[in-house]
């Protein structure tokens, strides 16, 4: 190694060293857990990145949880129907078939 190079990288080193044992912020993770997260969809996938998981906006606005099986299928959704009431959909494997579970008033 050339008597130049040693100056310039022995240094570097020492610095590098030093900041990693002295816990230099630049270095650290951020342990801060947050308090509220705000986004219009949340995803979970597994590990071939198929979605499993979904976390939404719907289109009236409202939220909405869907859960699928790992064809993509949907199994379960939470939601809100048009009148603006609570609703829960189960579907089969295939996604068909659903069983609807809501509140409407009865005219």
């Amino acid at each position: 190694m050339a008597r130049w190079e040693r100056l310039i990288i022995y240094p570097l080193l020492m610095v590098f060293l030093f900041a990693l044992i002295s816990g230099f912020p630049a270095l650290q993770a951020d342990p801060e857990v947050k308090e509220e997260i705000r986004a219009k969809r949340i995803a979970l996938v597994n590990e071939e990145n198929n979605e499993v998981a979904v976390l939404r906006v719907n289109p009236a606005g409202g939220g909405r949880l869907g859960i699928f099986n790992s064809q993509g299928q949907e199994l379960l959704s939470l939601g809100e129907t048009s009148q603006g009431n609570g609703a829960i959909l189960v579907y089969d494997k295939d996604g068909q078939n659903p069983i609807f579970l809501t509140i409407e008033e009865i005219q």
